[in-house]
């Protein structure tokens, strides 16, 4: 009888195996087949990880399985530098650009491999590559006299600076990224085409003052294409401190200042949308409603602080409602989203999310509309955000009382205070 019942199990997992191999199983699925976002891991993700690392979009050691907020802030870094909806999906649109950007990329190294004796182009090189094309790289700069150190196949400080000596003499942006555009350069230049590259016919000559964009300019981007940022910012009135090259907090409230009085999305990233605008403002095509000095531009910057406080405050009361984003009943991040949001501040939906939005500020550096965020009430890492008001307080949906004022000094907020960010 046992033996029966066994025979016929197997039977069943038989008839049941061929019935789903008739249906057909997905073989060898491509990239792009499926949306890819925030918590899927799949081996998928592996691949867009290292087309993003390739296309220097993305800085992280080796690749995984899981589309965390690294992966996701690097497919709005792809996304805002083409064009494309900002909103951190892998979908349709951003695959087929993204591949269409890798096959280009291909197909130029298969071109320049047989018409140069230059190394292969196959992946962007940037601080932290390291391998033969490094060294490679590292010879050609050598040759034309840009480096001076060893070949060492490592792209150090001093190769970093050897690409932006190169890309400079080039007249090309200089931001120490060796990609498609600075290895044809370099392709011309050793073979003994020198001369730097001229703008195209419907570009504007440099000395018009407009600018011409090359990459999305963020917190943290260094080079000559952010002095003319913030040059072409300062002479609309929206930036007034030294024109150094360093996309610092000044300049990033510069652009989220000009962002929301040209009503365009308020990020704080310099994309081709945004200098778009700035160009048709130094064109006179838009209303200067930068302020005439540094004081205009804080007191622009109290203002809407104090705006978003009030705005924030008339939620009191509102209860605490999981995964709720609207005035029925609130979570913690749907209350926050939803209070910046009215003022074209872009935050991220989860509180791991909201962690990485804008600019990390100490507990001492706290100003009036910072966001707040905690961690470990409830998970580890970030796990909790509020509104910081001032003088330790801070407003925020918690799960016990809804929409309230707290003080960061309590011991409960005190002992999983984290930090702050400056979104604004």
């Amino acid at each position: 009888m046992a033996l029966r019942k066994h025979a016929l199990k197997s039977t069943v997992a038989s008839l049941t195996l061929m019935a789903i191999l008739s249906m057909g199983l997905p073989v060898n699925a491509q990239l792009g087949d499926s949306l890819l976002k925030k918590g899927i891991n799949n081996n998928d993700v592996k691949i867009l990880q290292q087309h993003l690392k390739d296309l220097g979009y993305m800085d992280y050691n080796g690749t995984t399985t899981y589309y965390g907020y690294i992966t996701e802030n690097a497919v709005k870094d792809f996304q805002r530098a083409n064009g494309l909806q900002v909103d951190g999906y892998f979908g349709p649109n951003t695959s087929k650009t993204l591949l269409s950007k890798v096959n280009n990329t291909s197909s130029s190294s298969s071109s320049n491999n047989n018409s140069s004796s230059l190394f292969t182009y196959t992946r962007v090189l940037k601080y932290g590559s390291r391998g033969s094309d490094v060294s490679s790289l590292q010879s050609a700069l050598k040759n034309l006299g840009h480096y001076s150190s060893s070949i060492d196949g490592i792209y150090g400080p001093g190769t970093r600076d050897a690409v932006m000596s190169f890309q400079k003499s080039q007249g090309i942006g200089v931001d120490g990224y060796f990609g498609p555009n600075s290895y044809k350069h370099l392709e011309n230049a050793s073979s003994g085409n020198t001369t730097p590259s001229k703008p195209a016919p419907s570009e504007k000559p440099s000395n018009s003052g407009l600018l011409t964009y090359n990459r999305v300019l963020k917190y943290g981007s260094r080079g000559s294409d952010v002095s003319s940022l913030q040059s072409a910012l300062s002479k609309l009135n929206y930036y007034s401190s030294s024109i150094d090259g360093i996309y610092g907090y000044g300049t990033r409230n510069a652009i989220m200042n000009f962002q929301r009085s040209a009503h365009i999305s308020v990020d704080g990233y310099a994309g081709p949308n945004t200098i778009k605008y700035i160009n048709k403002a130094l064109n006179g095509e838009l209303p200067n409603r930068g302020g005439s000095t540094g004081n205009n531009t804080s007191s622009s910057r109290d203002q809407l602080t104090q705006n978003i406080i009030n705005e924030a405050k008339k939620y009191m009361g509102v209860p605490y409602v999981y995964g709720g984003s609207t005035t029925s009943g609130f979570d913690c991040t749907g209350y926050t989203q939803y209070v910046y949001r009215k003022f074209g501040i872009s935050l991220s939906r989860s509180s791991r999310g909201q962690a990485t939005d804008g600019t990390r500020v100490s507990r001492n550096n706290l100003q009036a509309g910072d966001l707040v965020i905690f961690e470990g009430t409830y998970r580890p890492g970030p796990s909790h955000a509020g509104i910081y008001l001032g003088n330790d307080m801070f407003i925020n949906a918690s799960s016990s009382k809804g929409v309230s004022i707290a003080s960061l000094n309590s011991s409960y907020w005190k002992s999983h205070y984290a930090y702050g960010r400056r979104v604004y």
